[in-house]
């Protein structure tokens, strides 16, 4: 589960990380400014991501102030870049809205200009077809009647009215067919517009509204559509944002959560461990002083055992007459302090219930071994430190007796 949210987590702070890249770079226009923003801004996500992440491990770790003070900085960062993240949002999202404004607009002209030519189509009625062609031939028939005429008029003959009459028609001819050319140059133009119209906007992107939610939000709630609109935009940076710092402090947290309980107890199995049976007398022991178990002066050495409280032996339970093994006692008569050396929490269990099962003890149970050993490390120095889902004693190893007779390695 933690490998799968640490995969989740990479991949959404690339996002985030990118995003507040992309919106410092362009907040500049000069080359060095946009990578200095970019690079700035960038590292702003990066540090509300991380730092929160490095405030619960030092937390955990004792550093309480320094865990405030880096949570403090991580608010602030993720302040920023939740700003930023909506800036960025909202940048990409006016450059959407100006594209599909403009495919808008341009399917609207389109539909005005194809209603327009379908009008001027209709006024002009029934249009004789005529091309080029036509109106020479009525260009030859009118100027060999204007010939006829001169000739005939100018020696006033008989024929001279008719020459006349001939020319008129012919000229009349001559109009009609140059009018026709011109009706029919147009419709064709109108035609090959209308088709390229329809065809623009049978092929173009469907936009029914530059803003579809806030166009449907309109319809439903009117005005505040729009309002709506943005602090939906706000909301969304938000919890991207939030949403990555909660997960960054979910691994973080399930890195502190001891995991060896499981393996222990498959690990006890093995060796026929009885879990014990918890009664409410057992085992209420006197709360051991704290020793100073720092080196002495003198070189030390070289194998030391620790030095723990003398506490008395635990009570008898009331269902059985073995008493309950304590860690305590354990860490004193079955470990070994050895500077470099670690044991892992199992092979410590498997040493514990090998030390019970040598001096007619009943262990305890996988977790109250686990959080005895926990607790009493802290009261005689003894660091644990977590690997994975693996916890280990530093600085201690179980006496060659444990090791020898449970387990190699």
């Amino acid at each position: 589960m933690r490998k799968f949210l640490i995969a989740v987590a990479i991949a959404g702070g690339l996002a985030s990380i990118a995003l507040c890249s992309l919106y410092g770079w362009k907040q500049a226009t000069a080359l060095e400014d946009r990578l200095i923003a970019a690079v700035t801004y960038g590292l702003v996500a990066l540090f509300a991501l991380s730092f929160d992440m490095l405030a619960i491990r030092l937390w955990v770790n004792g550093w309480r102030k320094c865990g405030v003070f880096i949570g403090f900085a991580a608010l602030l960062a993720f302040a920023m870049t939740a700003t930023t993240s909506l800036g960025g949002m909202v940048s990409r999202s006016d450059r959407i809205t100006a594209e599909r404004q403009n495919t808008f607009d341009t399917k609207q002209q389109d539909r005005d200009r194809i209603g327009e030519l379908t009008t001027e189509k209709q006024g002009m009625g029934k249009v004789t077809p005529a091309d080029q062609s036509t109106v020479e031939v009525a260009t030859r028939q009118a100027d060999a009647a204007t010939a006829a005429k001169i000739a005939e008029c100018s020696r006033r003959g008989p024929e001279c009215r008719k020459k006349e009459d001939a020319e008129q028609k012919a000229l009349d001819s001559l109009k009609i067919a140059t009018d026709n050319k011109k009706a029919t140059d147009r419709l064709n133009a109108i035609e090959k517009e209308l088709k390229d119209l329809r065809a623009r906007r049978s092929n173009g992107e469907a936009v029914a509204a530059v803003n579809p939610l806030g166009a449907t939000l309109a319809l439903i709630i009117g005005s505040t559509a729009d309002v709506m609109t943005a602090k939906q935009q706000a909301i969304f940076a938000i919890i991207f944002d939030l949403g990555l710092v909660a997960l960054m402090v979910g691994i973080e947290a399930l890195g502190h959560v001891p995991q060896t309980q499981t393996r222990l107890a498959t690990k006890s199995e093995t060796i026929d461990v009885p879990q014990p049976i918890v009664a409410p007398d057992l085992i209420i022991a006197a709360e051991p002083p704290i020793i100073d178990i720092t080196p002495k002066p003198e070189p030390p050495a070289p194998e030391l055992k620790p030095q723990l409280p003398v506490r008395p032996r635990p009570k008898l339970a009331a269902t059985t007459r073995k008493p309950i093994g304590a860690v305590l006692d354990f860490l004193h008569d079955g470990t070994e302090i050895v500077a470099g050396a670690s044991t892992e929490m199992a092979h410590a269990f498997l040493g514990y219930a090998a030390w019970c099962k040598a001096r007619s003890l009943r262990p305890m149970s996988v977790a109250d071994f686990v959080d005895a050993m926990e607790k009493d490390c802290r009261r005689v120095g003894i660091r644990i430190v977590v690997e994975g889902d693996l916890q280990y004693l530093m600085d201690v190893q179980l006496g060659c007796e444990y090791r020898r007779n449970n387990f190699t390695g």
